[in-house]
């Protein structure tokens, strides 16, 4: 009994330990790799998912998810390291998935020799340019008038959906606010608004694709984009350049950064780049998703970032997370040239690489990238989020000085319930500072009673928030206000969920400080420490982290 006692002592000792939940993970990750290397159990992996995943959806839609990623379970195996895929997720604490440490990184890249001071190109000496912005479309061609807004399926008003009720879950002519995807004539009419407009650049920010995953293949995913290329390319005269969103993966989130088994999609990205891009942008884009083109007349550089190289969902990521594609050494070379050439600058994405669905190393990096060269940065500009706002960059070394502010673009669906969206901003062709935006949006509610879809600016953004330029120092100053000032908190908020009706701020304080921690912190280590439950009073370290206390 005596040693019977002392195994279940040692081992309960062992269960207390943290290298448990590491041999844990080491084990099963093996195992796993082992058997799923054998293609026989392919069938019963599937079958296991759908049985699953029905607990919680409908069949088809779980039929449909489960196939499309089925012939992506064998190669899947092959990306299987248990010492990598255990340290990922914080289960293993002595390995360190990096080339070289982020405060090696740091130490390169923020203390070598400083770039010149900012262009003193002279402002307004050329005029301006007018750069419209679009993004998350996520076009459902299935969108059917009438059908219900609630269904069994994660996108509903399909063909598929039931017969609407009431009135208040009946889809719309121009779409519905709430889980439903956005209809064709909606995007036309989109198309047409952005023509008019007459804009001398369009940045077509990625996820064009619908949320009906379950019914997409590799015939079919990239219809959406091709349509919106296509159309563009014979109505609109001016540049179009576009990054692709995780909507452009096949399955959704998925590009092989390493490999060619979806050279498909960077293929179709490249020929219709063809339409507006360089010979050489054209080939980086088919070789590797990104590109770096100037706007023609102007010393404006536009440089595109494929976002898959960085998406903490791809899992061709597991075995190498720090630069795949080489693209962290790219942006640095791009922007070292970019200086040198007196050329200014806006970066785009689908996805930002401060935000959670980023990987963390490639984040903190880019955003060391983008603090050394804040002198010819005039914009960042990413979507995926679906809502409209921005947050502040602090120096990593500095903390008290705010370097640089990112851009988070409002989307063109509906899904999420929020009104349609897209932005024109008002850009000095000398400097290639912002200078204002105007932000447009289509009510959903009046279009559908009118049944005809009006296209209006919802704001300005001088105007609306009451500052003097779009300078860094006046971004700040909206952020105290929103600390300060609740009248001017909820106008924030009405901004921030595209007018979604019965909008306001909310009542538990919590709630409302996870909102500045989004505002305020620029990376995502500074957002996970301002949102820990440690910090009971956290709108404390909000305004720290403003004040660089």
């Amino acid at each position: 009994m005596k040693i019977k006692g002392a195994l279940i002592l040692a081992t309960l000792l062992h269960l207390a330990s943290a290298s448990f939940f590491c041999d844990v993970c080491n084990v099963t990750v093996n195992g796993l790799h082992d058997w799923v290397s054998s293609k026989r159990v392919t069938d019963s992996v599937a079958a296991f998912a759908k049985d699953a995943c029905t607990v919680f959806l409908d069949w088809k839609y779980c039929n449909g998810i489960v196939e499309s990623y089925k012939p992506f379970l064998y190669e899947f195996c092959d990306l299987l390291n248990a010492t990598i895929l255990c340290n990922k997720y914080s289960l293993c604490t002595d390995y360190i998935i990096t080339v070289d440490k982020d405060s090696d990184y740091l130490s390169r890249v923020l203390t070598s020799t400083p770039p010149r001071m900012p262009l003193n190109k002279p402002r307004g000496h050329f005029g301006t340019l007018k750069i419209l912005v679009f993004n998350d479309v996520h076009l459902d061609p299935g969108y059917k008038e009438n059908k219900s807004s609630r269904c069994d399926y994660a996108l509903c008003c399909r063909h598929d959906s039931p017969d609407a009720v009431g009135d208040r879950d009946r889809a719309g002519l121009f779409g519905y606010l709430g889980n439903c995807d956005l209809p064709l004539i909606t995007l036309d009419s989109f198309i047409d608004k952005a023509i008019e407009v007459n804009p001398d650049v369009m940045l077509w920010l990625g996820d064009n694709s619908g949320h009906n995953a379950h019914e997409q293949n590799e015939n079919n995913l990239l219809d959406s984009f091709k349509y919106i290329a296509d159309r563009l390319h014979k109505e609109y005269k001016g540049p179009v350049y576009f990054v692709m969103g995780n909507h452009e993966g096949y399955p959704n989130n998925q590009l092989d950064v390493f490999g060619n088994r979806t050279q498909w999609i960077l293929n179709t990205h490249a020929d219709k780049a063809d339409y507006w891009y360089s010979k050489q942008g054209v080939e980086s884009m088919r070789r590797y998703g990104r590109f770096s083109e100037l706007v023609k007349g102007t010393s404006l550089r536009i440089i595109g970032l494929n976002n898959f190289v960085m998406d903490y969902t791809n899992i061709y990521l597991f075995n190498n997370a720090t630069d795949a594609m080489g693209q962290l050494a790219w942006l640095e070379q791009e922007l070292a040239s970019a200086l040198e050439k007196e050329e200014s600058v806006i970066v785009i994405g689908h996805v930002a690489p401060q935000s959670i669905s980023a990987e963390r190393t490639w984040g903190y990096r880019y955003t060391a990238l983008m603090e050394k060269y804040a002198n010819i940065v005039r914009g960042q500009f990413f979507a995926h989020i679906h809502t409209d706002y921005f947050f502040l960059v602090k120096s990593l070394i500095d903390p008290s000085k705010t370097v640089n502010v990112v851009n988070i673009h409002p989307s063109l669906t509906t899904f999420r319930g929020l009104n349609p969206s897209f932005r024109v901003y008002e850009v000095d062709r000398s400097s290639g500072e912002l200078l204002d935006y105007e932000q447009y949006r289509l009510n959903i509610a009046k279009a559908n009673a009118e049944r005809r879809a009006q296209w209006k600016v919802s704001y300005t953004f001088k105007s609306y928030f009451e500052v003097s330029s779009m300078e860094v120092g006046e971004y700040e100053k909206i952020f105290r206000r929103m600390c300060e000032d609740k009248g001017y908190l909820k106008k924030v908020y009405w901004m921030h969920f595209s007018e979604k009706p019965g909008t306001d701020v909310p009542r538990d304080q919590k709630q409302v400080d996870y909102m500045l921690c989004k505002y305020s912190t620029g990376n995502f280590y500074a957002f996970e420490k301002c949102v820990d439950g440690n910090y009971p009073k956290r709108n404390e370290y909000i305004r720290m982290v403003l004040l660089g206390k």
